[in-house]
């Protein structure tokens, strides 16, 4: 049972991963890389910069010390104009407008 499980879930990845690279590489990646600088380009300036130190800072520390660092981060965070605009827009059904840093 657990076998079959196992070995479902590594054939739908492996169908999942072969499907989104079995077009043309060059349109691909183009219009994937144009999609994603959609994607972050609407997020929050200070949400995008977060990330990005947590990510960097987490490289050379431990799990334990990387999730402190984390929760420091977002406590930090939560006081800033970003997290009120992002919620007011997805209860109004509209586009978030957030400030530039």
């Amino acid at each position: 049972m657990g076998h079959q499980s196992f070995t479902r879930r590594r054939r739908r990845r492996h169908r999942l991963i072969s499907t989104s690279s079995s077009s043309s590489p060059v349109r691909s990646s183009s219009g994937s890389s144009l999609s994603l600088h959609t994607c972050i380009a609407a997020k929050s300036p200070l949400a995008v910069t977060g990330t990005k130190a947590v990510l960097l800072r987490s490289r050379d520390q431990t799990i334990e010390q990387g999730l402190d660092y984390i929760a420091t981060w977002n406590s930090a965070m939560l006081i800033s104009y970003d997290l009120t605009e992002a919620v007011s827009a997805q209860i109004q059904k509209r586009k978030a407008v957030f400030a530039k840093l």
